[in-house]
């Protein structure tokens, strides 16, 4: 499984229209660890400190709303599917 990182979590909520607080909200996750995961820039899966768990919520509650994460062998992203 792939792991998305900082950059397209925030690229998710941007075509999402929704802010830190509302996937907060959604996800369960603490606006403070999405706030740190989200500022650190980072690929998930190298940061030890975010747990798969965490990060299986993040994914869930963005993909559940239309979110695509994207991871081509040149290049990764996200869609919104409608």
């Amino acid at each position: 499984m792939d792991i998305p990182s900082a950059r397209q979590i925030i690229a998710a909520r941007a075509l999402l229209g929704i802010n830190q607080e509302k996937m907060a909200e959604g996800s369960g996750v603490a606006i403070a660890t999405i706030r740190r995961f989200e500022a650190s820039g980072s690929q998930a899966k190298a940061e030890v400190s975010y747990r798969v768990s965490t990060m299986l919520k993040l994914i869930s509650f963005l993909e559940s709303r239309g979110i695509q994460f994207l991871f081509e062998k040149d290049a990764v992203g996200v869609k919104l599917n409608k």
